[in-house]
């Protein structure tokens, strides 16, 4: 099949809808990565999504592919990519697909390919997958898989309160940018006993709002105006798939993703002392300087 070769990158698979995308490449797509699981030895599949337009029939598209070479499919429908890597581990299902484009704008959509429990496919990987695609080597099934949904979100939160304890009831701002976050964190933070204030919470595809990009400069500055409104204790903010976060205090200042590392490192190595802490080039030097302080061991690496 013909696909645009400059969507597989390093890691993950991203393009323009209808211009790179289309429901027949989600086909393949899943066609081609079910069989590479399947060649792995893989019996399941496991397949999520974020709120984009497109997102629904694409992991839809994705899961018959995984299904047509034999294997069966669990869809846990639309989620937060935490969400779904949680889920592998829940469900005991580490190979899958979740359909999104991160917090590119929303003519874009893309697949992140997984091939073991919190883990995807990088850059070797989906050349395998664009060479399987283009040659259409498909290890189709006599018989094929079968497709089941099942909803992991009361699962999920009852997982996330088992470990979590809140000092003091906190007032919590959630600006969701109109993602899939906006259906999921305010019940969450509810459910932990805080109250919630909530802006921009609910689905809209085309993110009206701009990109849901939380290191994007006009979503610090409308959150800082929703926290003078509404007096909250902290504030939250997502991208379109969840795995990015923005946080202002009580005066609506950002607290740089940085300082949330090393406050992390600090939480782990309380209990973990000489743990290896693993942050990204983006961080300040504060960040293996307090690893260090702690009692732990900085180690910086490439995102991805």
């Amino acid at each position: 099949m013909k696909v645009n070769p400059h969507i597989f990158r390093g890691y993950d698979l991203r393009g323009l809808v209808d211009e790179d995308l289309s429901p027949e490449i989600a086909l393949h797509i899943g066609k081609a990565h079910g069989t590479f699981l399947k060649r792995l030895g893989h019996k399941k599949a496991l397949v999520g999504r974020d709120s984009r337009a497109t997102s629904p029939i694409y992991a839809q598209k994705a899961a018959e592919g995984l299904a047509s070479v034999g294997l069966d499919v669990v869809d846990i429908g639309m989620q937060m990519v935490g969400m779904y890597y949680w889920s592998q581990h829940h469900l005991k299902i580490p190979g899958g697909v979740f359909v999104t484009a991160s917090h590119n704008p929303p003519q874009f959509n893309g697949f992140k390919l997984a091939n073991d429990y919190s883990e995807t496919l990088v850059s070797e990987g989906m050349q395998t997958i664009r060479q399987m695609v283009e040659a259409e080597d498909y290890d189709e099934a006599d018989k094929p898989g079968k497709i089941t949904a099942q909803d992991i979100k009361s699962a999920y939160y009852d997982y996330v309160l088992s470990r979590i304890k809140i000092g003091r009831k906190l007032k919590v701002m959630v600006d969701a940018s109109n993602t899939s976050s906006g259906q999921i964190i305010p019940e969450l933070t509810r459910r932990a006993g805080c109250e919630v204030v909530e802006y921009n919470t609910k689905i809209e595809p085309d993110f009206p709002l701009g990109v849901a990009d939380p290191t994007e400069e006009y979503i610090m500055e409308r959150m800082k105006k929703e926290m003078a409104e509404c007096k909250a204790d902290v504030g939250f903010t997502y991208d379109a798939d969840g795995d990015r976060i923005g946080i202002v205090n009580e005066k609506g200042e950002p607290v740089w993703n940085d300082m949330l590392v090393a406050i992390f490192a600090k939480d782990v190595l309380a209990d973990h002392q000489g743990a290896i802490i693993m942050f990204n080039t983006l961080c300040s030097k504060a960040v293996p300087q307090t690893i260090e302080a702690a009692g732990g061991v900085p180690f910086m690496w490439r995102t991805g």
